[in-house]
């Protein structure tokens, strides 16, 4: 695939669509749905970028949301389950949210340039968000700092952590950006961010972005720091999806965020790459 073609990017868009008629959400009067308890339906609406379809079969009257996953969605079993731990229909809700938390790897470059304190500061400010990354991948650019150092900051962080040394002479940070992401599984890190090592991440950093795409429902790619637009880095901040990531190459032969806007602006979607500061309150 060719940085100029979207199309395996994801399932194909015909394909994707939400069928409401068995969720533990849907509202019904009778055999008819009316609504989405969580108000999923309305918000759909909202965002004017899928169609909310009526259907029926012989047991209900539902409706089919084409072109969107809705990742609320739950079976009665999962309703069942807990209910019978004792949970109300407030704390249900509350249960759905904490599952559909969005998951994002961290690369934590640094380099000889860097020294312990700045990979102590950016470790601390990762701990204290109000959402945190799943890992922390510590990638060492072959700085001076002692390993077993680095290991004690990251086995004291309470975050799953993987160390990566770069072997190769002369790696970018770019380069050492895809190192860590080729080896990341999208599955399980829908989303990476970027940091160099001595940069303080804001405490709403993850949970800003994990409500754009939960709550407001808000699709992207990425999202990249306002001022590095022209010049295509990545930066402090730079929030990618994975499997575009790898699909495209990375920043092989130009940077990952020129080949994303590339992308978008040939498929007119350009709309999908974001500042950073349209959906993160910096």
């Amino acid at each position: 695939m060719t940085e100029d073609s979207l199309e395996q990017i994801g399932p194909d868009i015909n394909d994707t669509k939400t069928v409401c008629r068995d969720c533990s959400f849907a509202e019904y009067e009778g055999i008819t749905q009316t609504g989405c308890s969580l108000g999923k339906l309305d918000k759909f609406r909202e965002k004017g970028d899928c169609h909310i379809i009526a259907a029926y079969d012989e047991e209900k009257e539902y409706f089919i949301v084409q072109d969107r996953f809705c990742v609320f969605w739950r079976d009665s079993e999962w309703k069942d389950k807990q209910e019978k731990i004792g949970l109300d229909k407030e704390s249900i809700q509350e249960c759905v949210r904490a599952e559909v938390n969005q998951r994002f790897a961290a690369v934590l470059y640094f380099d000889k340039n860097s020294d312990l304190k700045d990979i102590k500061l950016t470790v601390a400010s990762l701990k204290s968000g109000s959402l945190r990354p799943t890992n922390i991948i510590f990638c060492d650019n072959k700085s001076d700092i002692n390993t077993k150092d680095i290991l004690e900051i990251a086995k004291s962080s309470s975050i799953r952590w993987s160390l990566e040394r770069i072997a190769e002479k002369e790696a970018t940070q770019q380069r050492c950006v895809d190192i860590c992401v080729r080896k990341l599984k999208a599955m399980d890190n829908p989303y990476y961010s970027c940091f160099r090592a001595g940069f303080r991440v804001i405490k709403n950093f993850y949970s800003d972005i994990d409500k754009a795409l939960n709550d407001e429902l808000i699709k992207f790619l990425a999202l990249y720091p306002k001022e590095k637009e022209e010049e295509g880095l990545i930066s402090d901040g730079f929030v990618g999806q994975t499997h575009l990531h790898k699909t495209i190459g990375g920043n092989r032969e130009k940077s990952v965020l020129e080949k994303f806007i590339n992308v978008t602006e040939s498929q007119e979607c350009r709309y999908l790459i974001k500042p950073l500061s349209e959906i993160v309150s910096l």
